[in-house]
């Protein structure tokens, strides 16, 4: 994993932190800010994964398709924000890469 990379798993994680706090100041009721917490954490969990190069975006995509099939309905539109994300991270690390190779080669010349 690149630089560039790490970046961008580092940003990720930031911003699901950042719903985490959001929603413990928006969910009233316990029970569902248990959830959307735990949700919330398996996600971090997974960009740290992604980061140390135990698992793919890819493989976060399915894991998290085959989540939401099993969730609760009302938790569809969070899987599939967490699914586009993990979407556009795997578009954004092919990105990456030919960024990284694109600085090697200009500071090469």
């Amino acid at each position: 994993m690149n630089d560039y990379q790490v970046q961008l798993v580092e940003m990720a994680k930031g911003m699901y932190e950042n719903f985490k706090e959001k929603a413990k100041k928006d969910i009233k009721s316990p029970k569902d800010l248990d959830i959307v917490i735990d949700v919330f954490d398996e996600v971090i969990a997974t960009f740290t994964s992604i980061g140390e190069e135990k698992i793919t975006a890819k493989d976060a995509i399915e894991k998290y398709k085959n989540a939401m099939t099993k969730s609760d309905p009302d938790l569809k539109f969070i899987f599939e924000r967490i699914i586009y994300d993990f979407k556009e991270m795997d578009e954004g690390f092919t990105v990456l890469v030919k960024l990284e190779e694109l600085v090697k080669s200009d500071c090469l010349k």
